[in-house]
């Protein structure tokens, strides 16, 4: 379970009635799953007139409240999770129902838009190389040391090509195993 402490700054104020009224605490959950799952602007809340709350203090909220039912969708909360975390903030009973049932009803269509937009980078899926020897350069009158070109293909179909020295070389072969040792490591400890 993932917790949203970082984001208890930004949601106690939907604990005060007197600070959020009900109205504009249903307005602001409204609002928040609307603009995750895409289906109005962000800036929408500020031009609700019905929301009579302070303006800095209304996206404070709002981006809170988006990054909250984000966050409870992308580590798949049950209602007893997103309750106990909830209660921290002593949100009202009344209200930890609304945003438990908004949840329990859009979690799907959360996990949904979250998978669409996921951002993943290429794979690398072939590498080809080539040592050209570099004798001399416009600037110097003799080198010779080997150059290599390196180009990766990856599964976007787009070609990742660079030139680099020998010592360059090395450092991205000794990188690159300090990469896979990193993950065995972490993979291992699950």
């Amino acid at each position: 379970m993932s917790s949203i402490t970082h984001l208890f700054p930004r949601l106690l104020p939907l604990a005060d009635s007197t600070t959020i009224n009900d109205q504009a605490f249903k307005k602001i959950v409204k609002h928040s799953c609307n603009a995750l799952l895409g289906l109005a602007d962000n800036d929408t809340i500020c031009s609700d007139e019905s929301i009579n709350v302070n303006g800095a203090l209304l996206k404070s909220v709002f981006g809170g409240t988006v990054a909250m039912f984000s966050e409870f969708a992308k580590t798949n909360a049950s209602e007893t999770e997103i309750r106990s975390q909830l209660e921290d903030i002593s949100l009202p009973s009344d209200r930890l129902t609304l945003l438990c049932q908004v949840m329990a009803a859009k979690k799907e269509e959360f996990r949904q838009k979250a998978i669409a937009v996921e951002f993943q980078l290429p794979k690398i899926t072939n590498v080809k190389w080539r040592i050209d020897y570099c004798m001399k350069t416009n600037v110097l009158e003799k080198i010779n040391s080997p150059m290599f070109l390196i180009e990766f293909e990856t599964d976007a179909n787009e070609n990742i090509s660079f030139w680099c020295t020998q010592p360059q070389l090395q450092d991205l072969i000794n990188s690159m195993r300090d990469g896979v040792k990193e993950v065995d490591r972490v993979l291992s400890s699950r």
